[in-house]
């Protein structure tokens, strides 16, 4: 909890020591699906920082963050744990579309969103509908990507993270400025911007408080 703390707090060096704290605990004690869950929380962590740093630009770190993924569900399968089955193809699908694989990532995104959202195992609706919106913009199919866009703004939360928001905003802008349809892009831009500022100072509170707190590794 600590070491995702300190890493949501825009600090990964200082998360670092507290995943390693994690691991040696939940192997001496094998217990396999809390290492599962440490894999899956690091390579989700690691993917939502590349998603903050770039939206338009294939990420240079995109390769070593699919191997991530993919090491929890090798991890997975090699114990016989389900922990995050149902998790780590959404995580698969963020990276590929980093990675501009958009017909990789529309697969996934697919075959295995529709059963989280019905099961509410992802708080990232929104993040992961715009993507999809995006991956079908991208794969020529925009009338399917215009409706997945709506859907992605219906579902926007009000109470998510402000980094969800931003994310949902500016791949929102990308899918609209792709099907020609400028001021929907810039209201989105704008939007993004807005959340990006309230996110970083949110991001410093929490440094704030976890020094405050003695949380120090």
């Amino acid at each position: 909890a600590l070491g995702l703390a300190w890493h949501h707090a825009g600090d990964a060096a200082r998360a670092q020591p507290w995943y390693a704290r994690a691991r040696r605990h939940a192997a001496s004690e094998g217990d396999d699906a809390s290492l599962s869950a440490l894999m899956y929380n690091m390579a989700e962590m690691r993917a939502a920082q590349a998603c903050r740093e770039t939206l338009d630009l294939a990420h240079r770190n995109a390769a070593e963050l699919l191997l991530g993924a993919d090491s929890v569900r090798h991890y997975d399968e090699a114990v016989g744990a389900a922990v995050m089955n149902e998790l780590t193809p959404l995580l698969r699908a963020r990276i590929l579309v980093l990675q501009g694989r958009y017909a990789e990532a529309r697969l996934l995104y697919e075959q295995n969103l529709p059963q989280a959202m019905s099961r509410a195992l992802t708080r990232l609706d929104s993040s992961r509908l715009s993507d999809l919106a995006w991956c079908q913009a991208n794969c020529g199919s925009p009338e399917q990507a215009l409706s997945q866009a709506r859907k992605a703004e219906a579902e926007l939360d009000p109470s998510c993270d402000p980094d969800d928001r931003a994310i949902t905003h500016g791949r929102l802008a990308q899918v609209f400025a792709l099907l020609g349809m400028a001021e929907e892009a810039q209201r989105h831009r704008a939007m993004a911007a807005q959340e990006w500022t309230g996110f970083a100072e949110l991001q410093q509170d929490w440094r704030g408080r976890l020094e405050a707190a003695g949380f120090q590794p």
